[in-house]
Parts: structure tokens; sequence; C-alpha cells
């Protein structure tokens, strides 16, 4: 410590001294010390009273002698810097001790730190050792895997061939025995039914009914109408279990959770008065006719069951048993505050009807191998690309939309778009019921504007989704370096990883191909066709040329570039390397390739098995995420009407008159006069009973049900209804939700028309019907429109026209969004456009032009993107000289489009410009 005070301390280093005092009281603290230094100093050069005084010797020379010379003065600047000196070299001091502590400190994080590096060593050498032995392990597995993939089917096949019999046998007994107890049963269970009620009638003295009087209740026919529901029932019952049984033996690997049976119908009948009375007061409600216990008994205890409890069916080998629940009393009515029971994990969309697999090209195999894989024959892709599919049938709908001229007005109506081909209808389903599944959708951006690079994430580059495990996609990056795809399906992996990253991005983001990998066909904005691979490595480096003109700012992938994906399926030879230098050079601004077929020099090599399994990439970099992985697949014709799906979405190539295209009936139903129920559909969706909307206690899938087959009054099957409205059920749920809306729709439409006998949609062999007792507009609409080929002479065509015009009250079923009624209701549009179109047709022949211009102006309403009413409108208002309207209408046509990114064909701008200028 010095002596002015405490030496400084440092801060974080405890064994240092405290803090020097402040500036201002050490500069206090000096100037005392010189003051007091001084004063002393001059203390004694002071003359003592004892002096030359004493001896009487006067100091002013009175006696002759000198005075006393002046004493000498300090100074007072040597002396501060006198005591500077000293202090600094107190100071140097101290920083001497600083910097020898300072130096030993060093020494000891030097120690430690040599200490820590050789552990860390040790633990590295330690984690090379896990992972040498890791990778062994999966050696061996693969190994495992692939002799378990040989010796699997003759296995399975052994398996099936010894106990699919004897389970048959088993069923079929367990069927008799329950069939006779039933048998057995019945009779005395519908005695003891209707003994109280007959017992009753007797007591109270009322003679018994003739047989050829009808005044009393058909009981009879009551039971023969609960049988013929409850048979139906057993009936669909019996398919789904067969169908479940099936579908759970041919997959023993996939744990199946067996669905629930579907709940029996709802059998209502009409209240039952005693015999012999007239007085419909005194009716007897009866309760929804049921077995009672005394008719299960027997069945259950055949079945060697309890009454009451689950009778279990015998469950075939390699499977969990799937109890089925003997009904023995009516369903719980189901909950109103709930719509539908939550679905369980999808396990992808039935095959297809009608698709035929590719020549020499095998199904893709694995059925439904997990919730993101869609298999039909000859694909099997991912919610991605089928959401890109669809997308892009959405943008060839507009186009097609936007081009198409106006036709006569014909009935009928379109439930299927009859453009579009089986596989692309079942790919949109599918991305429809796998929708938050696809890639990016947690981002809120869809994959067709290229978003979606992890899950919830962009994708952004060459980021491909390319397989799928354990129920996820898998995206590939292609930027790296080339990835070449080799074995026996390389070609459907590559056809796949080039129609995903077509229909998932813009037409900015191009393909260049060359090679047989696609099948012939026209090209499209983002797709070019190269004569071969030397003519594409040309085209590929004059755009790394043009795009490295201006190379982004600090290196690096510029997003400014739209991806460039390179696709060989030819075989290389001499250009290998210059394919290698190529993506090298212009990765950067996103260049990529694909070789199919070809473990080339320096790129990542993805080696499959069959049915698309990865076995192996080398060398394991970025894409070793992808080992375990089964790569998504699309065959040659697959392929075929992807590439006619991205044509019909990205070209104005000339369209097809619906015309041509097969027409579909739409039968007409008569019923009673007037309707108990009226509905309507064109417009807000409204059911009205007796002038009364009807929305309390019905469920928003019921309503949609019925809105269904309003819409399908020819009927349909029931796995086409329910893979219409539940397209994400798996298929043992989609009946047993059927009959869960259809009884909420029963039930509450028999309350509100006091009808109990409604069925409201009734079977009729193997398709379910709409009953014939609803007043619905669109059957209005549909009666208004002339049959196909009709004369446009008759008298009373206008007329005719005009009431078709005024049915039309807005488009199909508006302001819901059932994937299922986009096509009909985009139909109805055309034909409304077309009555609409000919109605102003017959106004202008009669010369009432303003007419004319009204109604293709309410057609314009109807339908603002068609085209040639634009058209039509220009060219009246050039004939009454109106130029100033008729650019007006053009530049209303170019905002519409424009609000879908769309711009006006090259015939809408030929005629504004010739109107336009007939003006000058």
């Amino acid at each position: 410590m010095s002596e002015h005070g405490p030496e400084p301390a440092y801060p974080g280093r405890p064994d240092l001294e405290p803090v020097a005092p402040p500036v201002a009281e050490i500069e206090a603290e000096i100037k005392a010390e010189i003051a007091a230094e001084m004063e002393a100093e001059r203390a004694q050069a002071r003359p003592s009273p004892t002096g030359n005084g004493a001896a009487g010797v006067g100091t002013d020379g009175a006696d002759g002698g000198w005075p006393e010379p002046p004493p000498p003065v300090p100074d007072p600047a040597a002396e501060v810097l006198a005591w500077l000196r000293g202090e600094f070299d107190d100071v140097n001091a101290n920083l001497q001790s600083l910097s020898n502590r300072l130096g030993r400190q060093e020494e000891t994080v030097l120690r430690i730190t040599e200490s820590q590096a050789t552990e860390l060593n040790s633990t590295l050498a330690e984690l090379e050792g896990c992972t040498a032995h890791l990778r062994n392990e999966a050696a061996t597995l693969r190994d495992t895997r692939a002799q378990l993939a040989q010796a699997l089917p003759e296995l399975v096949a052994g398996a099936v061939q010894s106990a699919v019999a004897g389970a048959v046998t088993e069923l079929r007994g367990a069927v008799a025995q329950l069939g006779a107890a039933l048998s057995e049963a019945l009779p005395a269970a519908v005695a003891d039914a209707l003994a109280p009620t007959l017992s009753a009638d007797r007591s109270a003295g009322a003679p018994a009914p003739a047989d050829d009087e009808g005044d009393g209740p058909d009981i009879v026919s009551q039971l023969h109408e609960a049988q013929d529901e409850a048979a139906e029932w057993f009936t669909i019952v019996v398919d789904e279990a067969v169908r479940r049984a099936v579908e759970r033996w041919l997959a023993p690997a996939v744990p199946a959770t067996p669905a629930p049976v579907p709940a029996p119908p709802v059998l209502d009948a009409p209240p039952v008065a005693p015999m012999g009375s007239s007085d419909s007061s005194a009716a007897v409600a009866t309760a929804e006719p049921t077995l009672p216990a005394a008719t299960v008994a027997p069945a259950a205890e055949a079945l060697g069951a309890e009454v009451g409890a689950p009778v279990e069916t015998p469950p075939l080998p390699g499977m969990a048993a799937a109890p089925m629940a003997f009904v023995a009393a009516d369903p719980v009515a189901p909950s109103p505050t709930t719509d539908l029971p939550a679905p369980g994990p999808p396990a992808g969309a039935p095959a297809a009807e009608g698709v035929v697999p590719d020549a020499g090209e095998p199904a893709a195999p694995g059925g439904r191998e997990s919730a993101v894989t869609c298999v039909l024959p000859g694909v099997a892709v991912g919610p991605t690309l089928a959401m890109g599919v669809s997308t892009a049938l959405g943008r060839a709908r507009l186009r097609r939309r936007r081009r198409r001229p106006a036709g006569a007005p014909a009935a009928g109506l379109f439930r299927h778009d009859p453009f579009a081909g089986e596989l692309s209808r079942r790919l949109e389903r599918f991305a429809l019921a796998r929708r938050g599944l696809a890639w990016g959708s947690g981002s809120g951006a869809g994959p067709a504007d290229g978003s979606g690079g992890a899950p919830g994430g962009p994708i952004t580059g060459a980021t491909v989704v390319a397989a799928e495990r354990d129920g996820e996609e898998i995206a590939l990056d292609l930027a790296p370096r080339p990835v070449a795809l080799v074995g026996p399906d390389a070609q459907d992996a590559g056809r796949a990883l080039v129609a995903t990253f077509l229909t998932t991005r813009d037409p900015s983001a191009s393909v260049i191909v060359a090679g047989d990998l696609l099948p012939a066909g026209p090209t499209f904005p983002g797709l070019e066709r190269s004569a071969d691979l030397a003519t594409a490595l040309d085209s590929v480096e004059a755009e790394i040329t043009r795009r490295t003109a201006a190379p982004p700012a600090g290196g690096g992938y510029d997003p400014a570039h739209p991806a460039l994906l390179l696709v060989c399926s030819e075989p290389l030879g001499a250009l290998s390397s210059r394919v290698g230098e190529l993506v090298g050079r212009g990765r950067q601004v996103g260049v990529s390739a694909l070789v199919v077929g070809e473990a080339t020099e320096g790129a990542t090599v993805i080696s499959l098995d069959p049915g698309g399994a990865v076995r192996d990439v080398s060398p394991p970099s970025g894409e070793a995420d992808l080992a375990g992985s089964r790569m998504f697949t699309v065959g040659s014709k697959a392929m075929t009407e992807v590439l006619e799906v991205m044509v019909a979405a990205r070209t104005d190539d000339e369209v097809t008159p619906i015309a041509e295209v097969h027409s579909e009936p739409f039968p007409l139903l008569s019923g009673p006069t007037p309707a108990p129920i009226q509905v309507r559909v064109l417009g807000p969706y409204r059911i009205d009973v007796a002038g009364a909307e009807v929305r309390s206690g019905l469920r928003a899938k019921a309503r949609e049900l019925l809105a269904f087959y309003l819409l399908h009054p020819e009927g349909t099957t029931l796995d086409v209804a329910t893979e219409a409205l539940w397209p994400e059920a798996d298929p043992g749920r989609g009946s047993e939700w059927f009959w869960t809306a259809l009884g909420n729709l029963r039930s509450r439409l028999r309350g509100v028309t006091g009808i109990k006998s409604l069925k409201i949609i009734e079977r009729d062999g193997d398709r379910y019907r709409i009953e014939p007792v609803f007043d619905v507009d669109l059957w209005r609409f549909q009666a208004a429109l002339p049959p196909p080929g009709a004369s446009t002479g008759d008298p009373e065509w206008a007329a005719a026209l005009q009431d078709a015009a005024d049915m039309y009250d807005g488009e199909l079923l508006a302001g819901v969004d059932w994937a299922w009624a986009d096509v009909p209701r985009e139909d109805l549009r055309r034909r409304a456009v077309d009555v609409l179109v000919s109605l102003g047709a017959t106004r202008l022949v009669a010369g009432d032009v303003r007419g004319a211009l009204d109604v293709l102006s309410h057609a314009i309403e109807v339908d603002p993107l068609a085209e040639q009413l634009y058209r039509r409108i220009m060219r009246l208002h050039a004939r009454q000289f109106r130029p100033d309207e008729v650019e007006a209408t053009f530049a209303r046509l170019k905002a519409r489009l424009g609000e879908l990114g769309l711009e006006p064909t090259i015939e809408s701008t030929l005629l504004v410009e010739e109107l336009a200028g007939s003006r000058s």
C-alpha cells in the first residue's frame, strides 16, 4: 500500500490491490504537504530572538556594521518535481508487481488449455471408434434387410395358402351359426313385441280388422320396411368387414387400427294406433324398431359371447383381431355440438379405376406405405407433387375458361372435369386430403409458388422433394454437385424429380432435358428438349455466361436467378467432365444437374433397389438423409399426363370445344307437387320446409351429403360418395361417416316435415339415389335448358332463354368450399353464359342493341374472365361509335385477368387495336 492511500484495484482480479482515491483528493493532499514543507523551511530561516539584537547591535547599521543577508527563497517547482518523481517510482513498482502476477496467471491458463486439448483428443478418438462400430452395424442391418426382402414373399405366400382356407371356413361357420340363431329367435321376438298391443286391443273389446279392411295399421309393411333397411345395413357391414380383412391380410406389416362397424340405419316407423281405434290422438308412438335382448341372446350364445358384449370374429393368422360389435339397440344419437369423428391417420388413396399401368412398368410396390404416399398404377408420389398437379389443373381451368367460346345452351352437368385424366383426378383428390402434409404448407405458402424448402420453409435453388420416410417427405438439394440415380427404378425416380421440379415452381425455373427420360410431347415455358447432350450443354453454358456477367454481391446463390436443372439420361461418355465443370461454375447462379442411369465422376450417386428404396448414397454428404427412405416414382405413361396438364396450365393452345367432349346428362326427377322440401343451390345454399329455413340440428356434413346427391340425381355408389365427401378418411371409416351424416339428415328432416317415412337417400342395387321429395332450383334450371341439338328457330326460343336466365340466381353453392363442387360450379357458369349470349343475340337480331349490351354485361358479372364476352361488348360499342367505351371495356378485361397473373389473348389485343384504329 502507498503512503498516499490504497493502490488501484482491477476488476475481475480479486488478488490485486483496491482502487486508488479520486484525483481531487490526491491533488488536495499534495498541496497541503507542499504548504506544510514551505512553512517549515520559512520557520528555520527566520532569525532567533536572541541573535545579534541581544548583543545590542542594531540591525539597521546604526552602529556602523553591515546588515544581515536575507534568507534564501525556496523553489516550489523543484520541490514538487522531486515529490512527483518519488510518486512515479511507486507507480512503476506497482506496475512491475502487476506484470509479474499477470505472467504467472498466463502460465496457469496455458497449462489448463493443454490439459483440455489432451482430453478433447481422447474424446474424439472414442467417438471415431463408436462411428466405425455404428457403420459396421448399419452394413449388417442392410444385409439383413436384403435377405428378408428376398425371403419374405415366399414366407407370406406359404402362410396365405395355409391359413386363408381355414379362416374362411371358420368365418362361414360363424355366419351360419349367427343366421341359424336369428332364424330361430326372430319369430318369437316379433311375437313378443306384438303381443302387448294385440292383448290390449282384445281386452278393450276392439274387433280385429278383416284382411280386406284398410283402416288398421299396415304392420306387415312396416316390418318389411324395417327388414329391408336392416338387410341393407347388414350387407354394408359384411362388405366393409370383408374388405378390411383382405386389406389387412395383404399388408400384414402395417399396423391397422380396425375401423368401427357402420352404425345401423335409423329405422323410423310411423305411430301404430291401437287396432280398431280411429282417433289419431290415441296413437301410440312406438320407438325405433329394435331387436330385444331375447333375440340377441341365442345369436350371441351361438358365437360364444355374452349378451351385449362384442362378438369377435376369428382373426386371420398374422393380424390382430378386429372386434365387431353386434348391435342390439339403436346407436346413440350424435351429439349436436360435434360434426364428425376425428379421422385417423390417412392410409393413402385407393387404386385408380381405369388407369392402365405402363407396359413393362409394374405398379409401385408397397401398397399404402405411409400417409404421404399416393400409390396408383405406375406412380408412387407424395403430397407436394400431387399439390403441384392440382395447382396446375386449376391454372389450366382458368386458361380454358378465359378462352372458351360461347356455345348453344343445352341441358346437362359435368360432375367430373372432362379435360382431366383419371390420374390427374386421383392426384387432385389426394392433394385435397393431404394438403396439410405438402412441403412448405406450414409457412402458409403452397408449393406451387416455389415455396417449401423445409417443413414450413421455402423451396429455394435446386431443392426438390424426392422421397419419404416415416410419414414425412424428404427434400434433396441438387446444388452442391451433380446427382446421379442408378438402379432398377432410376428412370421412374428421375421422372418424379423432374415432375416435382416443374410443378412446384413458376415458368421462370427451367429444365433442359437431353435423352429419352421424358415421353415425347410438346414443350412449354419451363421445359426445353435438346436434340443431344452436347446441345444441352451448350445451352447451359450460354445461360451460365449470361448470368455470371453480373455476379451476386458477396458470392453465394443469388435468388434473383431462377433455378436451372440439366437432366441427362443418355450416356455421357467424354462429356462427363464437362457436366461437372458446368455445375461447378454455375451452382452460384442456380444451375444444377441430374444424371439418370450412370454413376458419373464427381457426382453424388444414389443407388436404388426395386420399388425406389434407397440402398446407398455415395459419397455420404447432405444427401445422407435419404438413407432408409423410398424415392417417389412416376412411370412413362403417367408422366405423359402430367406434362399434358403442364402444357394446358402454361400455354394458350387451341381449346377443345365443350361440345366435342362426351356429354354428361342430368336426369330430372319428378315427385309430389308441392314438394315437402325446397332447396336452393344456385347462390347461397338454403334448405326450406314450409317457408322456414332448416339450419339448427343439421350437421355440416349432413348438409353437404344432401347437396352432393341433389347434384347426382342418377345416384352414386357408396365408395364414390365417401371419396368425394371424406377424401381424408381411411377406407374403413368412410361408410361409417356416411351413415352418421345420413342418420342426422333423416332424423332432422323427418322432424321438421312430420313425415316419418322419409328416407331422403335410398338404396337402389349398389347405388344410392336421392328420394324425389325435393323442389330444387337447379332441377328447374336444367328443365328450362333445351336438350342437346335443340332447334334455335322455335317461336318460344327467346322466352325459354329468358326463363332460364332468370332462374340462374348465382354460382352453384356460393360461399362453400367443397372441392367436389368446383367442376359442376364452373360447368353451370358456362351454361348460364351460353344462355345469356344466346339471349343477347336474339335481342340484337330484333334491333335492341341496348338490351343486348345489358344482357352481355350481366354475363360478365356471371363470368368476369370470359374474354369472348368483352369482345362482343367492344364490337357493339364500336357499332354505336363509342371508342372510349371500347378502350374502357378492354382495360376492365386486362385488370380482371391481371388479378390472376394472366394477360389478354392476342385475339382481344388485335381487336381493340383494330377498333381503336378505325376511330382515327
